[in-house]
């Protein structure tokens, strides 16, 4: 039996402030305000500083230009278009495309990522590797689950001068029109899986929670004899676009049959270590016996945390698979431990090939307006070969990345486009 995504849309956000009595200070509330703030584009000078441990601010330089702020400068800023939402629409990348005029844009690249995901902190690396490899400037931001606070970081980080920002989405509809007032500013937005977006990455979702959940289908026929309690975790409340992550592990496992029995499909927040570790705590309780846990690898790291705290071991029946290919996590797989398999995207060689396009579109050149990742199964014989990626992503960028990353489309500062919401990878 599969059960039904939980709609939580109207918890209260962690961390909120008090209200006035008689309010109800959700969610929606907050996205309420923030399109207020988004609206009026108010910015206050001291917001990153005022932000406490809910925001980071790390630079380093590398000497570019951070003078100024937004489009125009030298250049002038092209007639902004709207791409359609379908990778089918998109021709593939002309990399012989000429480079307009310069930007005027400050040589200052950002980040804006989740706090505490292992994830993305390795991510903000191999950007900032890229950025510091061209000489430009580099700064890192991070939120929680405050929306309007991170909408403020988003403002922040347009006035003081950056030239393009990537970004992980966070509530894409509460954030979008912060987002677009960037574009329109002429600065690059790189965003995952979401828009609006002058560069965005993408995979076919469906596709990979499905291969995730028919790896785990072969584990539970070889190893429990058909019969499993299996916990989904699932990213509908972080993007739309990521709705189909959840379906694809929830049909590819129950292709193991009859004996399979859906437990849980439990949507995340934040994509942290902590927030799985609480998840999966709270459902052993109901759930005692589950065996079988599909998660990004963040969620899986808790996941296998509170098994531990709970006695399991690897020699127990028991199958963890994550997703995203993060190094912890593919490292996991190595050691022969309780994550028993991951589905891995090229992560290093994504992370740094954004770098480049952020210091490409500065410099006024025509970047790929989508890049398309490609997926691989991660187990004890290939684990090696993807570390071994991860640890030289310069290499392939100048190499071999079509073995990783597929382009499409063209844009740039004189000749700018953007999609304005994810884009549906089905050709």
């Amino acid at each position: 039996m599969s059960l039904g995504k939980k709609d939580v849309s109207g918890d209260p956000i962690k961390g909120a402030a008090p209200q006035p009595l008689g309010e109800n200070y959700t969610r929606r509330t907050m996205l309420v305000r923030a399109s207020v703030v988004a609206g009026g584009l108010t910015v206050i000078p001291t917001v990153l500083a005022a932000c406490g441990g809910s925001s980071t601010t790390a630079s380093s330089t590398g000497g570019g230009t951070t003078s100024g702020g937004g489009g125009g400068g030298v250049g002038s800023f092209g007639t902004l278009t709207t791409n359609k939402t379908t990778l089918s629409s998109f021709k593939p990348f002309d990399p012989g495309v000429a480079a307009g005029p310069e930007t005027g844009l400050p040589q200052h690249i950002a980040t804006n990522f989740p706090a505490g995901s292992e994830y993305f902190n390795n991510y903000q690396k191999n950007v900032e590797k890229a950025v510091k490899d061209r000489g430009f400037d580099f700064s890192a931001t991070t939120w929680e689950a405050d929306v309007a606070q991170n909408i403020a970081q988003l403002q922040q980080l347009q006035q003081t001068g950056v030239g393009a920002i990537m970004a992980q989405v966070q509530d894409e509809h509460g954030e979008s029109a912060t987002l677009l007032e960037a574009i329109k500013a002429g600065i690059d937005i790189v965003y995952m899986v979401a828009g609006p977006s002058t560069q965005q990455i993408i995979a076919d979702q469906y596709k990979g929670g499905l291969l995730q959940g028919e790896q785990a289908a072969k584990w539970i026929k070889k190893n429990l004899g058909g019969q499993a309690q299996v916990v989904v975790f699932n990213d509908d409340q972080i993007a739309e676009s990521l709705i189909p992550r959840g379906e694809g592990r929830v049909a590819g496992v129950e292709k193991a049959g009859s004996g399979v029995q859906i437990v849980a499909n439990q949507p995340i927040k934040l994509l942290t270590p902590q927030e799985g570790n609480e998840l999966a705590s709270t459902l052993l309780q109901a759930h005692p016996d589950a065996n079988v846990w599909l998660a990004d690898d963040d969620t899986a790291l808790g996941v296998i945390s509170a098994l531990e705290a709970a006695g399991k071991s690897p020699e127990d029946k028991i199958y963890v698979s994550g997703f995203n290919g993060e190094p912890s996590a593919l490292n996991m797989v190595k050691a022969g431990g309780l994550l028993r398999e991951d589905i891995a995207f090229p992560n290093a060689v994504e992370a740094y090939a954004v770098g480049q396009f952020c210091c490409d579109w500065i410099e006024g050149k025509s970047i790929p307006a989508v890049l398309d990742l490609k997926m691989q199964i991660v187990n004890a014989e290939t684990v090696d070969g993807v570390l071994a990626a991860e640890a030289d992503p310069a290499s392939i960028f100048e190499g071999s990345v079509a073995k990783y990353l597929t382009y499409y489309g063209n844009t740039s500062f004189g000749e700018p486009n953007y999609t304005p919401a994810g884009i549906d990878s089905e050709k």
